[in-house]
């Protein structure tokens, strides 16, 4: 979770998304085998608008040139920096002969002053970093190339290497691993702690061991050393308790751990968990701390919780456990005989657990993980990024977290699964009109019309087709965007149902799974995608707008008055009376400009995102539990929620801006895309 604003510091958009994320640096060449080499070339051609387009060919066995492979990211534009090398994202080059392995491949490139272009190969080696650039003697693009035709460089070796992709050892087994909001932490046989992800606030650079426990938090991170000392980093971990423990669990803010005489202590913010105080008497042999509430293991095997009870997950069963785990909604205990009982929430099944027997369990955000007595791993509950997509193999720890989980394997290796914070809010250098966020991608329009899209790929949502395009907006693995001739085009997993491609619209929504339009011919809505609450069901009447969020949307009729319709459960869905000028529908609340410049919200204020401030506004947009308006004076301001620093209000000033789920885009007024929060 980047809580500083970030801005690319490339022209190509971030690679695509790969789908084990948060991999543990290797530092045995051994993770990475060499298998052979193969020979590639690079391809340029320059495009009517003025931009350059990099390809990659691999020659094959007889000696021909295969079909030139296409990053993602793989144009330059026209008013490129003199002298500052940009690179594509990744390309697999796979061998095409029996001796197997992969290469993983960029293209950089570099404008010279006399208007000449040079090109070079990199190639991504142990640990993921990426090697050296690799000139090839024929490199050159000219500064006055015929549009339309390809021109390549000399040849160049490529090594190959087999591994697994996505999965690399440390130079020591791992025994365990913790997985916390946006970084993990693993326990190698040496006792050492080795964490990957988030550090933007140091909780994942942790001290020199030995270590025989540790637990990945929020922003922080704590272990119990081998004498027993507890020892915590990252942010707001200042009161650490003395003595000598054995265990150690981590929060969002706090964490709680068990003492070698079976004593429980809790520290840091939020220690005790709203509704109860922290258990002061009592023998115990583990301890589970989650974001609302707390459960611990009794030295006779019961289960106490204590916190917020929201959903009954604080209300335990009788019974005898073998070991207990606090979830953010929910919790899960495994009884003596291996079999796992759940309680608390069940919204997408992480309280219903599977047949049969568990040797360890771990609940998460809205899902859980286990290790069955053959060391496969289990996970149950929401599946929405992959997170209870467990691979296989034997395990013998697994981690679940947010929206993704970890394992560590019986041969010492660290696996993760499901969402991979791929650079959402990392934008690519360029001159925008608008920008597009949801929760892992973002879109923007350049001035040219053209989509550019950054951040996860994983569905073909950061794909976007050629031609020009008015507005885009993205939803949950999908995007769609209205073109200049007024048609809708859709890329990723669309949402099903769209009635036809070739209709004219002047308006388009895109929530989390469904959209809607405005047609051009009566200005009546037409929606599409899932309808759990209603939300594809627009009422009748003319319409000049309208917006689409999670499972509600809201339009703007002719006359300026708006109408709402999907779920109602925070109200976000009644009619809010006056007439508007614009209408922004997010996660379980919207807000609008009304006519006289003012903004209104209405819907979810939990984190305040329903209380705007007042003023003069001329846009405002709705996220996931945070809001952000630009002035009249192009000022950004936001409210709401901000663990993820998305509602850092940045300085100068703007003309378009978009809130996303956890974090926010801007277009400033130069077209220069400014994102702040997660990433």
């Amino acid at each position: 979770m980047s809580l500083s604003r970030r801005t690319c510091l490339g022209v190509f958009a971030v690679a695509a998304a790969l789908a084990l994320a948060l991999l543990p640096r290797s530092e045995a060449d051994a993770a990475l085998v060499a298998v052979g080499s193969t020979e590639v070339r690079l391809a340029a051609q320059r495009l009517d608008d003025g931009r350059t387009e990099f390809a990659l060919q691999e020659r094959g066995p007889d000696g021909t040139w295969g079909a030139r492979l296409l990053p993602q990211s793989r144009f330059v534009p026209a008013s490129a920096r003199v002298g500052r090398w940009l690179p594509s994202s990744v390309v697999t080059v796979r061998a095409r002969v029996d001796a197997g392995g992969a290469a993983d491949l960029r293209i950089s490139a570099q404008l010279l002053d006399d208007g000449r272009m040079e090109l070079a190969l990199q190639e991504r080696g142990a640990g993921g970093a990426w090697g050296d650039r690799v000139l090839p003697q024929r490199r050159f693009f000219p500064a006055d190339p015929t549009a339309g035709r390809w021109l390549v460089t000399s040849p160049l070796d490529a090594s190959l290497v087999e591994s697994q992709p996505g999965v690399l050892p440390w130079g020591e087994p791992f025994v365990s691993v913790s997985a916390g909001n946006r970084h993990f932490c693993g326990l190698t046989s040496g006792g050492e702690v080795v964490c990957r992800g988030d550090d933007s606030s140091f909780q994942a650079s942790p001290p020199a061991g030995p270590f025989i426990a540790v637990a990945s938090g929020g922003r922080h991170t704590c272990a119990v050393r081998a004498d027993g000392d507890l020892e915590c980093w990252g942010r707001g971990q200042t009161q650490v308790p003395a003595g000598s423990f054995q265990s150690v669990d981590a929060a969002w803010a706090y964490s709680c751990a068990v003492a070698t005489d079976g004593a429980l202590a809790c520290w840091g913010a939020g220690a005790a968990p709203r509704g109860m105080e922290t258990p002061r008497s009592g023998a115990f042999d583990s301890v589970s701390a989650a974001e609302g509430h707390a459960c611990a293991l009794t030295t006779d095997g019961a289960v106490l919780c204590w916190g917020s009870d929201t959903s009954g997950r604080a209300t335990a069963p009788d019974g005898t456990f073998a070991t207990v785990s606090a979830g953010t909604t929910h919790t899960c205990a495994i009884m003596t005989g291996g079999n796992v009982v759940c309680w608390g929430a069940n919204s997408s099944g992480q309280s219903t657990p599977p047949f049969g027997r568990f040797l360890t369990v771990d609940a998460g955000y809205d899902h859980v993980c286990g290790i069955r007595p053959d060391g496969t791993v289990g996970c149950w509950g929401s599946n929405s990024w992959g997170e209870s997509q467990a691979p296989d193999g034997s395990f013998l720890a697994v981690s679940a977290s947010t929206l993704y989980s970890c394992g560590a394997r019986t041969d010492g290796v660290i696996v993760c699964w499901g969402e991979t914070f791929a650079g959402q809010a990392t934008p690519p250098l360029g001159s925008f009109d608008s920008v597009s966020a949801t929760t892992s991608h973002t879109c923007g329009i350049e001035r040219d019309g053209t989509v550019t899209c950054w951040g996860s790929d994983v569905w073909g949502e950061s794909s976007p087709p050629r031609g020009a395009f008015k507005t885009v907006g993205t939803g949950r693995q999908y995007t769609c965007g209205l073109r200049t001739d007024d048609t809708i085009a859709c890329w990723g997993p669309r949402p099903s149902d769209l009635l036809s491609t070739r209709q004219l619209y002047d308006a388009l929504g895109v929530g989390w799974t469904h959209a809607c339009g405005v047609r051009a011919d009566d200005r009546t809505l037409v929606c599409w995608g899932t309808n759990w609450r209603g939300e594809t069901e627009p009422p009748e009447g003319s319409f000049r707008s309208v917006s689409a969020g999670w499972y509600h949307t809201c339009g703007i009729r002719t006359d300026d008055t708006v109408v709402c319709w999907g779920l109602s459960r925070s109200r976000e869905s009644l009619p809010y009376s006056g007439t508007f000028h614009s209408i922004s529908v997010g996660g379980e609340h919207a807000c609008g400009v009304r006519t006289d410049g003012t903004l209104a919200c209405w819907g979810e204020n939990g984190s305040g995102e329903s209380t705007p401030p007042a003023g003069s506004f001329r846009s405002v947009s709705a996220g996931l539990g945070h809001s952000c308006g630009i002035r009249t004076d192009g000022t950004v301001v936001c409210w709401g929620a901000h663990l993820d620093g998305q509602s850092s209000s940045p300085v100068g000033t703007f003309h378009s801006i978009n809130a996303g789920a956890y974090y926010t885009c801007g277009v400033r007024t130069n077209g220069a895309v400014e994102c702040w929060g997660r990433d």
